[in-house]
């Protein structure tokens, strides 16, 4: 560090890396030293917008872990970070204790072991528009759907395929 009027200078030099100055990036995951540390500052009786600060997080992340927590406690930490699946018993379990029960979704989740409300959600919606058989069968393709041939394949003339008997 150099010297200067106003206190210590710091050299030019390459620039810290996100990681390297403790900020997030978007897109990677937060590890799990921050989701247990926010787990333990939920444990401690702190709401997600103070997490938030204090971490640094997202609040949508932290309010998303709040839930859990609130749903699974501190069981919730340990468990899978990704999507999962469901078994087509708990599927059905949770859509009829929904559709039938007339349970909370929110309840018809944590009974039956499902993490995301929404999933038990669809679930109940499919239960009600075609009962079982439109859970088994799911929410049909995945994914963009194929282009329509209204142009043609590339290189091809759409005005030609009209004059053709």
């Amino acid at each position: 560090m150099g010297t200067h009027p106003k206190g210590p200078v710091r050299q030019p030099g390459p620039p810290a890396s996100p990681s390297s100055r403790g900020e997030l990036r978007p897109g990677v995951p937060h590890d799990d030293r921050m989701r247990t540390l926010a787990f333990a500052l939920f444990e401690a009786g702190h709401g997600y917008k103070a997490v938030s600060t204090m971490t640094g997080l997202p609040r949508s992340t932290v309010r998303e872990w709040g839930r859990l927590y609130r749903t699974f406690g501190m069981e919730a930490r340990e468990r899978s970070h990704g999507g999962k699946s469901y078994p087509i018993e708990v599927r059905l379990a949770a859509a009829r204790d929904v559709v039938e029960g007339g349970m909370p979704v929110a309840e018809a989740a944590r009974r039956n072991g499902v993490r995301s409300d929404v999933s038990v959600s669809v679930w109940a919606k499919r239960y009600r528009a075609g009962g079982e058989q439109a859970v088994r069968e799911g929410g049909g393709p995945r994914g963009r759907p194929p282009a329509s041939g209204c142009c043609g394949a590339e290189g091809e003339d759409p005005a030609a395929d009209a004059s053709q008997p």
